[in-house]
């Protein structure tokens, strides 16, 4: 043995492995130490004089926070101590030295004997699942709903009037049987008008003398021209009018209403639940062919001749509402227009009967045209289809008279309200679905009908259960419960637990069920179970002592200080109206710990918030033991911001499982997927509160962080599963294919592209309903992101080039449409979640980082210092207010989307792989060594984490 200067190791300096030595640790005790720094690629070996756990790559670790004794490595060398060249020489040949007592123990690999550190695992706990079948096929999707019914009002309103004429039916015969006619015969040049005009050239030629034969001929030739300009122009006319007019009906007094010509399956979306559409939103503008026409026939004076036409069938019309034929005259009306919707421009044809009732605009189906006539004439047939309503109401004739008010007076609301007095929910329902109504109108009258189902669906899509509770409750109070519990348990879906309770807790049936949603809250445990108190005291007040015991250890445990905020942070927003006893007695209870927090930097409320909860709590003490003159103590965190100095982060250090992907779940836990190997819940010193056994590559999050989506790839397909964090449950949600996927949801609805099809699959149950779809892109979609309330989607435009498409909303309104052009040189086009389609690029002097946004609703340009070189080596990621820009050298550099001005630098380990993910105000970064790091840009508050077994 040989005697060592320096025999521990000190400071921070590279580690390559850990000796336990066994005089000091029990076996039992090893085999924990060993399992508690394991890494991926880690060895164990056994000597009689301990265990040696090496690792395959050093970590820089300090050295006296070890309980193990810390091992460096020089070349094929190990040792517990740093040796110095004589002290080495010294030694007879080794491969380890372990320095006891300061004297040097030479040591053989060959005389020890490795361990399988799986054998100290117990993994008898851990429950048993059959395997998934591989070679199972994708489901076959499928639409919520059957197709939504037609826009038939006869269908609707069961209508008992006359179909068409026979006389019609046998006209319409005779032109299916016939041979589709030559250009002449379509412009009414039958054989005798040939014969015209071979007798003329006959008489010119062989009849006429010299002297009159050039005059005949200018006056024949002047006719015939005459003549073959107007049936050309008449072929023009009749075409147009058989191929739109007819097409569209019955033709509006102006040029006026009309649903929009929508931008069909492409622009708006299919809805999935087939009686569910998504709203309207597009626009409606003439058709230029009919402006050109119209121009046409205004300078050929052929206007007057239509006009003509279109009078003796108004005069016609009117003849039969005078005489009170309203059976005929209904099947002769026109509809009238409404200020302010859209046209499709002039009506050049004649209308005619209608051959059913079939409403003019069914959704999607485009805007009518219109005739141009004086307002006195359209008010005086507003007045002849108000007394016709009139007098259908007093006959009892219902379904005509709704269909006076919504076809031809075009008030639709006030035939809604017409068949509600009559008590024809279902006939009203459709109605409202059909004209895209009121979402709370259309949602009061599915639950009025019984489709309880549907009502769910248009109230989740357009956020509208509190406006159609209230339409509800006054005269119908058990209906309006019934969809309050919808409402509820949609909330749940998403993962809102608390907003659930609050919904449901007024309903005296339903209470067992939210104080189960709200005990589930407490039983949480961090912001979600201090935000539950908040919850707890503002409808249950009388169960706040149940809580006193948890509440205490809130209090006190100076550790807890984030549960603190989050729970001050409640209460300074919670309403007068709502706030009683119990939560200004949790104000008075919660300020002193939380000034506490202020003072010692680890608080995060701003002034104003604190000063809110002293105005709650009223509370003379505690005013009277605060210093005068002094400001109430501020958060020393601040958000992140571009300065000079700006925040250098480092990685924490390696762990022993593979980090896939990670989110967060809640205030200091992360939801992490390790593979097949699972996910689990994290707290934020790395150790596991729950697993979930099903495989996870990668996680798609709710807003509230308690639901998410573990995807797995399976060859072609993807095997999903549903996590619910808060009831511990995992729901097999079976396998899809897709391209592409957003990486968040709502907790119910979850886009997928594939092709040139972009769909939201209702995730609660299964992945065979389509909530809302998109069949027929122009191209093939190439990237989806989504960020609350904004979707954007970049596609093919069917022309080798791209577009960029902007949905708003669960509606999936269309929002925008522009098409997109690509960066030159280095530059980087980039979407953004909420700023739209960016480009990124160093400018000239490679000096500056340069951002443009060219699409969507970012219009900002900024200049920003640069230091980086050439824009190829790095990856870059879009999220919240900032740019994540990764190089290949470990360099993460944070900058701000609006500004360019750097934010933070964190250094990553070279040549590790890592991925980025944005949530909310948080950033992580991570990778398959077992590291997880994240920032909150909001406080600037870092978090670094290890993730072990």
């Amino acid at each position: 043995m040989t005697d060592v200067r320096e025999p521990v190791l000190q400071g921070h300096r590279p580690v390559a492995g850990l000796w336990l030595p066994a005089r000091r640790f029990t076996e039992g005790e090893r085999a924990g130490l060993v399992l508690a720094h394991w890494r991926r690629g880690a060895t164990v070996l056994r000597f009689p004089e301990g265990d040696l756990l090496r690792w395959p790559g050093p970590a820089t670790l300090d050295c006296s926070a070890l309980r193990a004794w810390p091992v460096v490595r020089d070349g094929m060398f190990w040792s517990t101590a740093e040796l110095s060249a004589d002290e080495r020489a010294a030694l007879p040949a080794c491969d380890l030295v372990v320095v006891r007592g300061g004297e040097a123990v030479p040591l053989h690999f060959a005389q020890a004997v490795p361990l399988d550190a799986a054998a100290w695992l117990d993994v008898g706990a851990f429950a048993l699942h059959d395997t998934f079948d591989d070679e199972g096929l994708a489901p076959v999707l499928e639409l919520v709903d059957p197709p939504r019914p037609e826009g038939d009002i006869r269908d609707v309103l069961g209508l008992d009037l006359p179909p068409a004429s026979d006389e019609q039916h046998r006209f319409r015969q005779r032109l299916a049987e016939r041979r589709r006619p030559g250009w002449w015969t379509k412009a009414g040049v039958g054989p005798s008008a040939l014969a015209g005009v071979l007798l003329a050239a006959w008489l010119l030629g062989g009849v006429a003398d010299e002297g009159t034969r050039g005059s005949l001929a200018m006056l024949v030739t002047a006719l015939v021209m005459a003549w073959l300009v107007f049936m050309v122009a008449r072929w023009a006319w009749d075409t147009a009018m058989r191929g739109f007019a007819r097409a569209v009906g019955a033709a509006s007094p102006r040029p006026a209403p009309g649903s929009g010509q929508g931008t069909g399956a492409a622009g708006q979306g299919g809805a999935g639940h087939g009686d569910v559409p998504p709203r309207g939103t597009a626009r409606t503008v003439p058709q230029r062919w009919r402006q050109w026409l119209a121009r046409f026939a205004v300078a050929s004076r052929l206007s007057t001749l239509i006009g003509f036409r279109q009078a003796a069938y108004l005069r016609r019309m009117l003849e039969m509402f005078d005489e009170g034929d309203l059976r005929e005259a209904l099947r002769h009306a026109i509809p009238l227009g409404k200020d302010g919707e859209p046209s499709a421009g002039q009506a050049f044809g004649t209308p005619g009967p209608r051959d059913d009732l079939r409403l003019d605009r069914p959704r999607g189906g485009g805007a009518r045209t219109g005739i141009g006539v004086d307002d006195a004439f359209e008010i005086h047939l507003r007045q002849v289809y108000r007394r016709a309503f009139e007098r259908l109401d007093r006959a009892g004739q219902i379904d005509e008279a709704v269909f006076v008010l919504a076809e031809l007076l075009q008030s639709r609301q006030e035939a809604l309200d017409y068949l509600e007095r009559h008590q024809r929910f279902e006939q009203a329902a459709k109605l409202a679905l059909q004209w895209d109504m009121d979402s709370a109108t259309i949602v009061r009258l599915l639950c009025l009908s019984g489709d309880w189902r549907r009502a769910v669906v248009v109230a989740r899509r357009d956020q509208s259960f509190a406006q159609a509770v209230l339409q509800l409750r006054k005269r119908w109070p058990e209906a309006a419960a019934q969809l309050t519990e919808g409402w509820a348990r949609s909330l749940a879906d998403e993962g809102r637990w608390l907003d659930a309770v609050r919904v449901l807790w007024p309903l005296d049936s339903h209470r067992e069920q939210a104080a189960e949603w709200l005990a589930r809250a407490d039983a949480a445990g961090g912001e979600l179970a201090a935000q539950a108190l908040i919850v707890r005291a503002l409808v249950a007040p009388d169960t706040m002592a149940s809580v006193a015991t948890p509440l205490r250890a809130l209090l006190d445990d100076p550790a807890r200080h984030r549960d603190r905020a989050a729970l001050a942070g409640a209460l300074a927003v919670a309403e007068a109206k709502d706030r009683n006893a119990a939560v200004d007695q949790l104000a008075r209870r919660v300020l002193p710990p939380l000034l506490a927090d202020q003072a010692d930097g680890v608080g995060r409320l701003p002034r104003p918030q604190v000063q809110r909860l002293l105005d709650i709590a009223q509370d003379p003490w505690l005013r009277a033991d605060l210093p005068d003159g002094v400001p109430l103590p501020a958060p020393l965190m601040e958000p992140l911001a571009p300065r000079d100095d700006v925040p250098v982060w480092h990685a924490p250090e390696p762990g022993t499982l593979a980090v896939l992907d990670a989110a967060p779940a809640g205030a200091g836990r992360y939801l992490v997927a390790f593979g097949e190997a699972g996910a689990a819940l994290l707290d934020e010193g790395g150790r596991v509160r729950t697993r979930f056994a099903v495989p996870a590559s990668r996680l798609v999050t709710a807003p509230s962080g308690l639901v998410a989506l573990a995807l797995a790839p399976r060859g072609d397909v993807w095997r999903v599963s549903r996590i619910d964090v808060l009831e511990r449950r995992v729901t097999d949600l079976g396998s899809i294919a897709f391209d592409l996927c957003a990486t968040t949801f709502d907790g119910i609805g979850w886009t997928v592209a594939q092709g040139k099809a972009l769909r939201v699959l209702d995730t609660r149950e299964g992945l065979q309903q389509v909530l809302w779809q998109v069949t027929d892109l122009p191209g093939p979609v190439g990237a989806v992101v989504t960020d609350g309330q904004d979707e954007h989607v970049v596609v093919g435009d069917g022309r080798q080039g791209l577009e960029h498409w902007h949905y708003v909303g669960l509606r999936r309104r269309l929002a925008g449409r522009e098409p997109l052009v690509l960066p030159e040189g280095d530059g980087r086009g980039l979407l953004h979640p909420r700023r739209g389609w960016w480009h990124l690029g160093v400018g000239p002097d490679g000096a500056s980082l340069r951002g443009e946004g060219v699409a969507g609703t970012a219009t900002t340009r900024w200049s920003a210092p640069w230091d980086g070189g050439a824009l190829d080596g790095w990856s870059i990621a879009g999220g919240g207010g900032e740019w994540m820009m990764r190089r290949a050298d470990g360099r993460h550099e944070l900058r701000s989307a609006d500004q360019g001005g750097l934010l933070g630098v964190l250094d990553w380990p070279g040549g590790t792989a890592c991925r980025v993910r944005h949530v909310d105000h948080q950033w992580l970064v991570f990778d398959e060594a077992g590291r997880l790091w994240t920032v909150d840009t909001g406080s600037g508050a870092e978090g670094r984490v290890s993730v072990r077994e």
